[in-house]
């Protein structure tokens, strides 16, 4: 199957063909942050940030940092996946639970153990 990597994957249209470090735009920018804490594309709320604050401020950067992690995108985004996968905590369900050696376990802990997860890192 031959397939336009700019289909395949997210590919912005900064000066990614350069080596050296380089400063991204604001559209791209946020098309990263929200697909890095959202798992999923800008919506107009962000695009229309953009076009009213300056994100090479700090000051302004960090507001929408922190309105997109307010957002309950970024439990099913960030937290649920990215965490999950990191910590493998989605293969639990896989491993034996010894009833001898935790005779309180039962699936509904499992489930708990999930749950702490994604709600602690949110």
């Amino acid at each position: 199957l031959i397939m336009s990597p700019r289909f395949l994957f997210r590919i912005e249209d900064s000066d990614a063909e350069n080596a050296e470090p380089y400063l991204v735009s604001e559209y791209d920018l946020i098309s990263r942050l929200s697909f890095f804490l959202w798992s999923q594309p800008p919506d107009p709320a962000q695009f229309q940030f953009v076009e009213q604050k300056d994100l090479s401020q700090e000051s302004d950067l960090r507001l929408l940092v922190q309105e997109m992690l307010k957002d309950e995108r970024t439990k099913s985004g960030l937290a649920s996946r990215f965490f999950l996968q990191w910590l493998r905590i989605s293969e639990l369900p896989s491993h034996a639970v010894d009833a001898a050696e935790f005779p309180e376990f039962d699936p509904a802990l499992l489930s708990e153990f999930q749950n702490e997860v994604v709600e602690t890192a949110y």
